[in-house]
């Protein structure tokens, strides 16, 4: 019969530990580098747009996609621009928009596009433009944000 210590035992597993230890250090650096090399193979694509790609103007207030899948981008002086991925629409107050500086786009219940500007509040239906302000009870012609609550009634934030 052959007996063994526990110091014996001991000694052979812990000589087997390193190679072990080894093994698993190298599976984490394997692991590690996989994982960097998928995430630098990550690569975002931006298109970017501007003035000469027809936007109205440089510098964009707020987007809004609507139901239909337009992009409008509200300017700080160009009205507000409408993008269907190839062409840009612009409304401006030439064209019936409340003002040219556009804080907020808001699409209400019915698929209405709502701007806010400086000198009242636009709704476009689809087809036209129509123009709200102080004659129409807002509490001011400055608009900067529109929203609609559960119950269906539309908010104006407005500089008094």
């Amino acid at each position: 019969m052959r007996l063994r210590t526990v110091g014996q035992a001991c000694s052979r597993s812990a000589s087997a530990r390193p190679a072990l230890h080894n093994v698993t250090r190298a599976a984490i650096w394997v692991a590690s580098v996989l994982v960097a090399a998928s995430c630098q193979a990550q690569r975002h694509h931006f298109d970017v747009y501007s003035v000469e790609h027809g936007l109205a103007q440089s510098q964009v207030y707020s987007l809004l996609q609507d139901r239909r899948g337009y992009l409008w981008a509200g300017t700080a002086g160009g009205g507000a621009s409408r993008f269907d991925g190839q062409v840009f629409t612009t409304f401006d107050q030439a064209g019936g928009l409340a003002g040219n500086v556009v804080r907020d786009l808001f699409e209400d219940r019915q698929g209405n596009v709502w701007l806010a500007t400086e000198h009242g509040a636009s709704r476009f239906d689809g087809t036209e433009l129509r123009h709200f302000d102080r004659r129409d009870g807002l509490g001011s012609d400055v608009v900067y944000s529109i929203l609609q609550d559960r119950q269906g009634y539309l908010w104006f934030a407005a500089w008094m």
